[in-house]
């Protein structure tokens, strides 16, 4: 198994090839042709206005796309996917009929290599020879680190999951005593747990990881009993189910009207606000229409500390707010 890595992708993008690359897809689709040229023609934006701070300096980035870009996952996927066109399509490299299972997520590949190592060098070079400023690194073996997974190779050929985590990996699970809804915090243990059992496909792998994941769980603040329930619905859980999607399971809700707001320490004593006098907005016959008989209100993460020091630095026009507007609708009133 050999797993590869591209150096730097974001940041190595040059804006030309990176837009012929999302040209070539978006011109073959379905979408409209004035769609198409609009949506090209932002992205140009987005690349050549990404402006940021570093220190006392104002610089203009001019090479590859910023990492905290909406579009920029989207956009190296499909640099890559024209790439991965070009390899095994139009300009075939020699040898890759010896690729087994080639497959990509964003910047990370895993496949099954089939020739010899030195055969392998040979073609990891012959990659790394493209005038798309591409440059791989790669690692081979019968057990390899792949994203969250470590994969192992059986002496009869089956293929063994399990959890890796990386050495610099921190315990950043969410604090128990976040200012989070209750079912979120204690939902976190559940959701651990079910994740660490679709991963490992072995029992034993599973209940090695299930004791590193308990201590780590306790670490963050969490209640034996919580992390209990989480580790016990895992245990019971087929991780077949898990594996796979139920196409049965129909969204019901998928139309239903909500309320979202941050969550605060009063979230309740608003949300009972709300739900008592729900029958006074019933009551009007236009919006009886499009509300449901009983409101379905959600909390979501409220501002944070990073959120209030980390900012742009862009600042709007400053308006007189106070002055009268001819507006239809709600807008500020300035005072």
């Amino acid at each position: 198994m050999v797993t590869a890595d591209v150096e730097a992708l974001y940041t190595s993008i040059r804006h030309a090839d990176g837009i012929e690359a999302v040209a070539l897809y978006l011109r073959t689709s379905n979408l409209d042709g004035n769609l198409v040229e609009l949506l090209l023609e932002l992205l140009e934006f987005v690349l050549l206005h990404n402006v940021f701070v570093f220190g006392q300096g104002t610089y203009l980035q001019l090479h590859g796309t910023a990492m905290g870009a909406c579009c920029a996952p989207s956009y190296a996927n499909l640099f890559l996917g024209a790439w991965e066109r070009e390899i095994f399509m139009s300009n075939p490299i020699p040898q890759t009929d010896l690729i087994q299972g080639w497959m990509r997520y964003i910047n990370d590949v895993w496949f099954v290599w089939e020739g010899s190592i030195k055969d392998l060098h040979v073609l990891m070079a012959a990659l790394n020879r493209n005038d798309l400023n591409i440059k791989l690194t790669f690692k081979y073996g019968r057990s390899v680190d792949f994203l969250d997974l470590q994969i192992r190779a059986l002496p009869k050929g089956d293929l063994v999951t399990s959890v890796f985590r990386k050495p610099t990996a921190t315990n950043s699970l969410l604090h128990a005593e976040s200012a989070h809804l209750p079912s979120t915090i204690k939902g976190i243990p559940v959701g651990q747990f079910l994740r660490v059992r679709r991963i490992c496909s072995k029992d034993d792998d599973f209940y090695m990881q299930a004791n590193d994941l308990t201590e780590r769980i306790l670490q963050r603040g969490y209640s034996q009993k919580v992390i209990r329930k989480g580790r016990v619905r895992a245990e019971r859980t087929s991780r077949n189910t898990l594996l796979y999607n139920n196409a049965t399971r129909l969204n019901k809700d998928k139309d239903q009207v909500r309320l979202i707001t941050g969550y605060h320490n009063k979230w309740f004593q608003f949300k009972n606000i709300i739900e008592k006098h729900w029958a006074v907005l019933q009551t009007d016959p236009i919006l009886k229409q499009c509300l449901p008989s009983r409101p379905s209100i959600v909390a979501k993460r409220s501002r944070n500390i990073r959120d209030i020091l980390v900012h742009s630095h862009y600042e709007p026009s400053k308006k007189n707010k106070g002055a009268k507007q001819d507006l239809i609708g709600f807008f500020p009133c300035g005072r």
